[in-house]
Formats: C-alpha cells, structure tokens, sequence
C-alpha cells in the first residue's frame, strides 16, 4: 500500500548500504516533495543529480527543473 513512513525507512536502509544509489535518492526526494518538506526534497534532489550518471538525461533535466522550481518559491 501507499505507506511513505515504511517507504522511507527502507530507501533510507538502501542509502546507508549504498548512498550514491540514484533510484533511492531520487524516490526519497519524491516523498518529501509530496510531504511539501522542501528542504529535504531539494536535498536528495541533489544527491541524485550528483550521481545520476546513467540515467536518460531528460529526467536528469527534470529533476534539475524540479529544484530550481522548489528553489524559486
């Protein structure tokens, strides 16, 4: 189910093993995007871009969109 605590608590066990893992920093950002916790968002945001060497450059631009966007408000 749509439980953002548990799901939380496990990408934060994926990015204590591995915190350059790119699914988990860019999922946990998205629930704190959606919690409207800013800060954090923006945080693990940035995390994802700083290792988000595989990943399909349009949703790096996304997310890059997404930062400046929080940022700006």
């Amino acid at each position: 189910g749509d439980n953002p605590a548990k799901a939380r608590e496990l990408l934060e066990k994926a990015l204590n093993a591995s915190p350059a893992y790119p699914e988990a920093n860019f999922h946990m950002a998205l629930i704190y995007d959606r919690a409207a916790e800013k800060q954090k968002a923006i945080e693990y945001y940035k995390r994802f871009l700083e290792v988000s060497g595989a990943f399909p450059n349009t949703m790096v631009e996304m997310v890059r969109d997404r930062v400046m966007e929080i940022e700006s408000k």
